[in-house]
């Protein structure tokens, strides 16, 4: 039986966005509550910070050799299919995390499976949502779907952090894996739709350079943020599990506030809104090279949740402007495979330099470069 959730959303035009949006933010509630805390929570295990870099790098280079098969899977049996499956890798991982000291996994096999869970869940989610989302409003579609996981998810980290302040990892863990089965749901609720397609690496020729060092630089300024700026300002600066996750949330806040402006602007021009926002993004990591108190990662992380919207939303509807326009698979094979280079290229330059502010430096390199995109 399909279950119409237009009659449940009504605020909802498009059914197949109404869904993404339940699931997405399922998943981004369940990730707010614990991911900012998951390389603390190795190193506080004794895993050194190479180790755990390697472990991440490692989760990128999974979902590289990984794209065109499971973009062959997407195209054989659906996107949302392969967004449902990646519950399961994701359950998984979370589950060998809560066992971790119990059964000493690997923590490469772990990353194993995380790689795998980012490859259907990504690859998926972007094939699903190029096909769901129409040119004329994918900006504020795109700013929508942020601002409703950002909605759910804004007190998340800082909820997680008193969780796991309070509570310990293990009930956090537990609580995530609860939400992300939740998340599934939606995605069961209507037929999936798929169709074929041929790829081939010579295919690879057809990226266009420019477009290389957008993707490229993306995923590098993700890694520095996501991964290396927490570890840093938890161990040099906050030193506490509440006042991290709190950090995350004023971020996400502000990012809440700025989305729907971006996304107004993003279908006004595109091409200038994602420069502006890469270059505020840009002088924000020159900035937080300069930062050593807790109010001041307080602040500077705030406007950093503004400034990154206006980069990351037109950045998102420009490639599904293209990939409307052309063969989708082969646009978001493009994006994925320049995404995860810029992420473990980024790490492994961390690994040679082990300086936190040269690598800020270059995350700030990085924000500039999708100036071209």
């Amino acid at each position: 039986m399909i279950i119409d959730l237009r009659r449940l959303t009504p605020f909802f035009h498009n059914k197949e966005l109404s869904e993404l949006y339940l699931s997405y933010g399922f998943r981004s509630l369940a990730l707010s509550l614990i991911s900012i805390f998951i390389p603390i929570y190795l190193i506080k295990m004794g895993y050194s910070i190479q180790t755990v870099i390697l472990m991440y790098a490692l989760v990128y280079a999974i979902f590289v050799l990984l794209i065109i098969p499971v973009a062959k899977f997407c195209t054989k049996f659906g996107p949302k299919h392969s967004m449902v499956l990646s519950v399961i890798f994701t359950v998984l991982f979370y589950l060998m995390l809560y066992s971790l000291e119990t059964y000493n996994w690997s923590i490469y096999l772990i990353a194993v499976i995380g790689g795998i869970e980012i490859s259907f869940f990504w690859t998926g989610y972007h094939l699903h949502l190029a096909k769901a989302s129409d040119r004329e409003n994918r900006g504020k579609e795109i700013g929508f779907l942020s601002i409703t996981a950002s909605l759910v998810g804004i007190f998340g980290p800082m909820l997680g952090g008193f969780i796991v302040l309070v509570f310990g990892f293990h009930i956090a863990f537990l609580i995530v894996i609860g939400i992300l089965l939740l998340s599934a749901i939606p995605l069961l609720m209507s037929q999936d739709t798929h169709e074929p397609f041929e790829f081939h690496f010579k295919d690879l020729n057809d990226l266009k350079f420019k477009e290389f060092l957008g993707y490229f630089g993306i995923g590098a300024e993700f890694v520095v943020g996501a991964i290396i700026w927490p570890i840093y300002i938890f161990f040099f600066i906050l030193n506490n599990f509440v006042l991290l996750g709190s950090v995350s949330s004023l971020s996400m806040l502000f990012s809440m506030i700025s989305m729907y402006v971006a996304g107004r602007l993003s279908d006004i021009n595109r091409r200038l809104t994602l420069k502006v926002g890469s270059i505020v993004t840009a002088i924000v990591w020159f900035v937080r090279i300069l930062v050593t108190a807790p109010m001041q990662v307080f602040a500077i992380d705030s406007f950093y949740g503004i400034g990154r919207q206006f980069m990351l939303i037109p950045f998102d509807a420009i490639n599904y402007d293209n990939a409307e326009k052309s063969n989708i698979v082969k646009v978001i094979v493009f994006r994925e495979l320049g995404l995860q280079y810029g992420k473990i290229a980024m790490l492994l330059i961390f690994l040679v330099l082990s300086n936190y502010l040269w690598v800020f430096a270059l995350g700030a390199f990085s924000s500039f470069l999708v100036f071209f995109f």
